[in-house]
């Protein structure tokens, strides 16, 4: 299940927007996405810091989370949404 999200105001014009989710586990986690890519095979990569929220929490659970964000945002940006 893709979580709600928002993306909020860089901090500065050289820093990145963070992303805050708003529900589910990771619900209040502001985390900072930096590379995103894919490989021939079709496998999602990131690199992702997490801003606010536990460093203490089920890893793959939060990727998922993060991955399913990012599939979100590329969905909505390529559908214009």
């Amino acid at each position: 299940m893709i979580p709600k999200y928002a993306v909020l105001e860089a901090k500065d014009k050289d820093s990145l927007c963070p992303i805050m989710i708003a529900e589910g586990p990771f619900e209040s986690y502001v985390i900072e996405i930096d590379t995103v890519g894919m490989s021939d095979e079709g496998v999602l990569s990131f690199n992702y810091t997490v801003l606010e929220g536990s460093e203490d929490c089920d890893k793959q659970l939060l990727e998922t989370t993060i991955g399913d964000v990012i599939v979100s945002m590329i969905t909505e940006k390529v559908n214009g949404d």
